[in-house]
């Protein structure tokens, strides 16, 4: 059976584990043909062995999402492997390191805006021009957060304020790309349960959980299928943000019962 994205390339950052992995597999199953990056290599590995194994076409390339010439390489590898420019790009490299805003030294903050919101910005100018010489339009999405553009959470204020900005980038970026086809939407996630997750200090999780009116945490499969919906819509779905957070960042939600 045909799938959604058959003659689609796919380009996914951050695609080694979680999120990214999650967003690559939902891709290839249906039809596209996808570009994985990371810093990883191990991790690629496995994930595009996966992929072919359930019969997807893939390639990977061990890349730095905050690096503009790695992410210019990418770009260029994935139209040489698949003989077409990439006409999808999800941007999820991403990066959340706890230090409290006393402890932030300009070093880290630099580093900290630049996997999460300079990346975005790299991906955009490296993959829109291959779109608008191909004529056809394309989708652009960005993993962005909750944390920022609808809550606070302390001991990540360079994370958040990444997070943010990619809110006020994909309003411009839209309004300009909009001409040539190409929506350009983010995506928010809640607390989704990944490895990155599991690893916070404990009790994290399950406190965390007790303020999500759902009950539980999200999955790594909400967010791909958020993604896919926004892939397979047409290009007047642009600049719009989908919240999936299981309610969490909804005002007075703690009064949901009531």
């Amino acid at each position: 059976m045909p799938g959604r994205f058959d003659g689609r390339v796919a380009i996914v950052s951050g695609a080694g584990r979680g999120i990214g992995k999650a967003i690559a597999t939902r891709l290839a199953a249906e039809g596209a043909s996808v570009l994985l990056f990371s810093r990883t290599e191990s991790e690629l590995q496995t994930v595009a062995a996966e992929i072919e194994a359930s019969g997807g076409a893939v390639h990977y390339v061990v890349a730095d999402a905050s690096k503009e010439d790695d992410v210019v390489r990418a770009v260029a590898a994935a139209e040489e492997k698949f003989g077409a420019p990439a006409d999808i790009f999800i941007a999820n490299a991403g990066w959340y390191p706890f230090i409290k805003l006393d402890d932030v030294t300009l070093d880290q903050w630099n580093e900290i805006i630049a996997v999460n919101l300079t990346s975005a910005f790299l991906a955009v100018k490296a993959v829109t021009p291959g779109i608008v010489k191909a004529g056809k339009g394309g989708r652009i999405v960005l993993i962005s957060s909750i944390s920022g553009p609808r809550t606070g959470l302390s001991g990540y204020a360079p994370y958040t304020a990444a997070k943010a900005g990619l809110q006020g980038f994909v309003k411009t970026a839209a309004v300009e790309l909009a001409k040539h086809k190409i929506s350009i939407n983010t995506v928010l996630p809640g607390n989704i349960y990944t490895e990155a997750l599991a690893s916070l200090p404990n009790g994290y999780v399950e406190e965390t959980v007790k303020a999500i009116p759902a009950g539980t945490l999200g999955d790594v499969s909400d967010i791909a299928e958020a993604v896919a919906y926004l892939v397979a819509a047409g290009p007047f779905t642009t600049g719009a943000e989908i919240v999936v957070d299981g309610a969490q960042s909804l005002p007075e939600s703690h009064f949901a019962e009531f």
